[in-house]
């Protein structure tokens, strides 16, 4: 920060030297500045140098010491005041008060009306001049005593004024400590707090990308879940739609073996009636060979008679069997 920025400044050094806060504005005062220094500082703009000045420097006791030859023991003290234009009068330290440094900075903060206690002072003591030839001497007595008085009146005021502003100040400062020390029991609790505060917000933005995280990954899944689900469906309907077909198919090959069952029942109905009549067939080749047989016997037995008996030779049933051809032939078409 630049020193013209900051707030407060020295009033004896001037704009070049300026401080940030009033502590250290009243160390520098109190190192670098001398007791008399700070009390003409504060005097500087008061009105009480106005009337003090006059009192004590008026030119008809410095001409009237100057007539008599007499050593006017403000003489010096009026040079001084116009050499240093401040008060014509050594002023103690905060050593020969005996105050502590804390009182040695409340001093110039005082504010002492030793105009009005000269004035008064003056007037009480000043009596009329038995002859012109002491009025010098009556003049620098009486002056002398109000300047005393007045001296020792200020100076009991002022250690008393000091030492109210030092309890004050005493009392401002316990103050300032409690207060600084609530403070910061007050930052220390609240940098507690704001630690464990953002403790948690760490570990809630963890818990929020870890979050994030496994969301991620359900969405992941639920989209492969999703697309495994679309094929599902897609098989599924693959296979119904096969389902279907081989159901088409099983009642095709239903109707097929049906059919093959009712040819295979004509067949067998069929072969059944075939070997009855392939039975009957042999059966009746059977007699037709008996028959024949007979026959030929008959006929073998007839062929060793003489032949006007051969007429006479045939079997009574062999007309029979000739009918018995006849009706086996005929039956052979069926």
């Amino acid at each position: 920060m630049a020193s013209l920025d900051l707030p407060y400044r020295c009033p004896r050094c001037g704009e070049h030297k300026r401080f940030r806060s009033l502590s250290s504005l009243r160390a520098h005062l109190e190192y670098n500045h001398t007791y008399e220094t700070l009390y003409v500082l504060s005097k500087s703009n008061s009105v009480c140098d106005g009337a003090l000045v006059p009192l004590v420097t008026e030119r008809p006791l410095l001409s009237a010491a100057g007539v008599g030859g007499a050593r006017d023991p403000f003489a010096e003290e009026e040079q001084r005041g116009r050499e240093q234009r401040c008060f014509p009068y050594d002023l103690p330290c905060a050593g020969d008060l005996g105050l502590t440094a804390a009182a040695a900075r409340c001093i110039p903060d005082v504010e002492i009306p030793l105009s009005g206690i000269f004035v008064k002072k003056g007037m009480a003591s000043a009596t009329p001049p038995p002859n012109p030839g002491t009025a010098v001497a009556v003049a620098a007595n009486v002056a002398a005593s109000a300047v005393e008085a007045a001296y020792e009146e200020g100076l009991a005021r002022l250690k008393v004024r000091t030492f109210e502003k030092l309890d004050l100040d005493e009392r401002l400062e316990k103050l300032s400590e409690e207060v600084e020390q609530k403070i910061a029991a007050r930052v220390g609790r609240l940098q507690v707090e704001l630690e464990r505060k953002s403790s948690e917000l760490e570990k809630a933005k963890q818990e929020s990308v870890r979050l994030g995280q496994e969301k991620q990954d359900l969405e992941d899944k639920a989209s492969e879940l999703s697309r495994q689900v679309d094929v599902s469906v897609e098989m599924l309907a693959t296979l119904k739609q096969d389902l279907v077909n081989k159901e088409q198919e099983l009642s095709h090959k239903q109707q097929e073996v049906s059919q093959i069952d009712q040819f295979l029942q004509e067949t067998a109905a069929r072969e059944a009636n075939a070997k009855v009549r392939l039975q009957q067939f042999i059966e009746e080749l059977l007699d037709r060979a008996d028959r024949a047989e007979k026959q030929l016997q008959i006929i073998s037995s007839c062929g060793t008679t003489p032949n006007g008996s051969l007429g006479r030779c045939s079997m009574p049933g062999s007309k029979g069997t000739s009918r018995q051809v006849r009706r086996w032939e005929g039956q052979e078409p069926h």
